[in-house]
Protein backbone atom coordinates (compact mmCIF):
# COMPACT_ATOMS: atom_id res chain seq x y z
CA UNK A 1 0.00 0.00 0.00
CA UNK A 2 3.13 2.45 0.85
CA UNK A 3 4.49 1.50 -2.67
CA UNK A 4 1.07 2.58 -4.56
CA UNK A 5 0.68 5.93 -2.18
CA UNK A 6 4.49 6.38 -3.52
CA UNK A 7 4.01 5.41 -7.13
CA UNK A 8 1.01 7.97 -7.08
CA UNK A 9 3.33 10.72 -5.92
CA UNK A 10 5.28 10.35 -8.64
CA UNK A 11 2.89 10.32 -11.23
CA UNK A 12 1.03 12.97 -9.53
CA UNK A 13 4.33 15.01 -9.67
CA UNK A 14 5.07 14.14 -13.29
CA UNK A 15 1.61 14.93 -14.31
CA UNK A 16 2.28 18.40 -12.63
CA UNK A 17 5.84 18.86 -14.77
CA UNK A 18 3.84 17.66 -18.05
CA UNK A 19 0.90 19.79 -17.72
CA UNK A 20 3.09 22.79 -16.60
CA UNK A 21 5.22 22.18 -19.61
CA UNK A 22 2.56 21.94 -22.03
CA UNK A 23 0.53 25.47 -20.25
CA UNK A 24 4.09 27.75 -20.12
CA UNK A 25 4.58 26.17 -24.27
CA UNK A 26 1.29 27.00 -24.79
CA UNK A 27 1.27 30.40 -23.50
CA UNK A 28 4.58 30.88 -25.55
CA UNK A 29 3.65 30.10 -28.97
CA UNK A 30 0.59 32.09 -28.25
CA UNK A 31 2.18 35.09 -27.05
CA UNK A 32 5.30 34.28 -29.07
CA UNK A 33 2.57 34.34 -32.43
CA UNK A 34 0.87 37.62 -31.22
CA UNK A 35 4.21 39.42 -31.21
CA UNK A 36 5.58 38.18 -34.26
CA UNK A 37 2.42 39.09 -35.79
CA UNK A 38 2.39 42.70 -34.63
CA UNK A 39 5.58 43.10 -36.19
CA UNK A 40 4.22 41.99 -39.62
CA UNK A 41 5.47 38.70 -39.73
CA UNK A 42 3.49 34.85 -39.44
CA UNK A 43 4.73 31.91 -37.65
CA UNK A 44 3.81 29.07 -40.06
CA UNK A 45 2.57 26.24 -37.96
CA UNK A 46 1.74 28.11 -34.74
CA UNK A 47 -1.93 26.09 -34.55
CA UNK A 48 -0.37 23.01 -35.33
CA UNK A 49 2.19 23.87 -32.06
CA UNK A 50 -1.17 25.33 -29.80
CA UNK A 51 -2.74 22.20 -30.47
CA UNK A 52 -0.30 19.95 -29.71
CA UNK A 53 0.45 21.92 -26.16
CA UNK A 54 -3.33 22.11 -25.67
CA UNK A 55 -3.58 18.68 -25.77
CA UNK A 56 -0.32 17.79 -23.08
CA UNK A 57 -2.29 20.82 -20.92
CA UNK A 58 -6.04 18.96 -21.03
CA UNK A 59 -4.87 15.80 -20.46
CA UNK A 60 -2.74 16.58 -17.34
CA UNK A 61 -5.66 19.20 -16.39
CA UNK A 62 -8.25 16.01 -16.58
CA UNK A 63 -5.89 13.81 -14.35
CA UNK A 64 -4.95 16.36 -11.25
CA UNK A 65 -8.81 17.21 -11.32
CA UNK A 66 -9.46 13.79 -10.86
CA UNK A 67 -6.87 13.33 -8.25
CA UNK A 68 -8.08 16.61 -5.96
CA UNK A 69 -11.46 15.44 -7.01
CA UNK A 70 -12.44 19.33 -8.37
CA UNK A 71 -15.45 17.90 -10.17
CA UNK A 72 -18.78 19.62 -9.43
CA UNK A 73 -20.75 18.88 -6.39
CA UNK A 74 -24.77 19.85 -6.76
CA UNK A 75 -24.30 20.43 -2.53
CA UNK A 76 -27.79 22.19 -2.16
CA UNK A 77 -29.31 18.79 -3.21
CA UNK A 78 -26.62 16.42 -1.91
CA UNK A 79 -26.80 17.88 1.63
CA UNK A 80 -30.55 17.34 1.89
CA UNK A 81 -29.90 13.25 1.18
CA UNK A 82 -29.34 10.97 4.27
CA UNK A 83 -25.98 9.31 4.98
CA UNK A 84 -27.11 5.97 2.99
CA UNK A 85 -28.39 7.80 -0.04
CA UNK A 86 -24.99 9.84 -0.22
CA UNK A 87 -22.82 6.92 -0.45
CA UNK A 88 -24.89 5.37 -3.23
CA UNK A 89 -25.08 7.97 -5.10
CA UNK A 90 -20.92 8.15 -5.01
CA UNK A 91 -20.79 4.88 -5.63
CA UNK A 92 -23.49 4.64 -8.83
CA UNK A 93 -22.14 8.09 -9.92
CA UNK A 94 -18.34 6.29 -9.46
CA UNK A 95 -19.10 3.36 -11.87
CA UNK A 96 -20.46 5.28 -14.42
CA UNK A 97 -17.66 7.52 -14.52
CA UNK A 98 -15.27 4.67 -14.36
CA UNK A 99 -17.25 3.15 -17.13
CA UNK A 100 -17.16 6.31 -19.34
CA UNK A 101 -13.33 6.84 -18.82
CA UNK A 102 -12.08 3.45 -19.75
CA UNK A 103 -14.26 3.72 -22.86
CA UNK A 104 -12.86 7.04 -23.25
CA UNK A 105 -8.99 5.77 -22.86
CA UNK A 106 -10.27 2.38 -24.95
CA UNK A 107 -10.75 4.38 -27.86
CA UNK A 108 -7.79 7.04 -27.73
CA UNK A 109 -5.82 3.76 -27.18
CA UNK A 110 -7.27 2.19 -30.65
CA UNK A 111 -6.73 5.37 -32.39
CA UNK A 112 -2.83 6.20 -31.02
CA UNK A 113 -2.45 2.39 -31.52
CA UNK A 114 -3.84 2.73 -35.57
CA UNK A 115 -2.16 6.22 -35.66
CA UNK A 116 1.28 4.61 -34.31
CA UNK A 117 2.19 2.32 -37.61
CA UNK A 118 1.29 5.36 -40.08
CA UNK A 119 3.17 7.98 -38.67
CA UNK A 120 1.09 11.33 -38.05
CA UNK A 121 2.32 13.30 -38.25
CA UNK A 122 0.95 17.37 -38.83
CA UNK A 123 0.75 19.21 -41.71
CA UNK A 124 2.84 22.67 -41.79
CA UNK A 125 6.18 21.85 -39.25
CA UNK A 126 6.05 17.97 -39.91
CA UNK A 127 6.12 17.39 -36.19
CA UNK A 128 5.04 13.44 -35.34
CA UNK A 129 2.16 13.62 -32.99
CA UNK A 130 2.15 9.98 -31.87
CA UNK A 131 4.09 10.54 -28.49
CA UNK A 132 1.64 12.89 -27.89
CA UNK A 133 -1.10 10.36 -28.50
CA UNK A 134 0.44 8.20 -25.94
CA UNK A 135 0.95 10.70 -23.39
CA UNK A 136 -3.32 11.25 -23.81
CA UNK A 137 -3.69 7.57 -23.51
CA UNK A 138 -1.65 7.54 -20.84
CA UNK A 139 -3.07 10.07 -18.61
CA UNK A 140 -6.48 8.98 -19.40
CA UNK A 141 -5.67 5.62 -18.79
CA UNK A 142 -4.62 7.05 -14.99
CA UNK A 143 -7.91 9.20 -14.87
CA UNK A 144 -9.64 6.03 -15.21
CA UNK A 145 -7.44 4.18 -12.41
CA UNK A 146 -7.95 7.20 -9.96
CA UNK A 147 -11.77 7.55 -10.12
CA UNK A 148 -11.51 3.19 -10.11
CA UNK A 149 -9.76 3.91 -6.96
CA UNK A 150 -11.78 5.89 -5.29
CA UNK A 151 -15.40 4.16 -5.61
CA UNK A 152 -13.25 0.92 -4.56
CA UNK A 153 -13.16 2.75 -1.28
CA UNK A 154 -16.11 4.13 -1.50
CA UNK A 155 -17.76 0.80 -1.80
CA UNK A 156 -15.98 -0.71 0.86
CA UNK A 157 -16.72 2.09 2.96
CA UNK A 158 -13.38 4.13 3.46
CA UNK A 159 -14.21 7.68 2.62
CA UNK A 160 -12.27 10.10 0.56
CA UNK A 161 -12.63 13.76 0.72
CA UNK A 162 -12.54 15.96 -2.46
CA UNK A 163 -8.55 16.49 -1.59
CA UNK A 164 -8.46 12.47 -2.42
CA UNK A 165 -7.74 12.10 1.41
CA UNK A 166 -8.35 9.39 3.40
CA UNK A 167 -10.83 10.93 6.02
CA UNK A 168 -13.98 12.79 4.28
CA UNK A 169 -15.53 16.15 4.06
CA UNK A 170 -18.83 14.86 5.03
CA UNK A 171 -18.86 14.59 8.52
CA UNK A 172 -21.44 11.46 8.43
CA UNK A 173 -18.88 9.91 6.47
CA UNK A 174 -16.06 9.78 9.08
Amino acid sequence: MHMLRRLAGWVYLGTQIVGSIGLLGLMLVVGGTVIYRWFGGTFQGSYEVAETFTILTITMAIFMATVQQAHVDVRLIYDRFSHGVRRALRIVLGLMAVAFWATVTWSAYRMALSLTGRGEITDVLRINIVPFRWVTVVGLGAVTLMLAWYTWRWIAGHATDEAGHHGASDPEDR
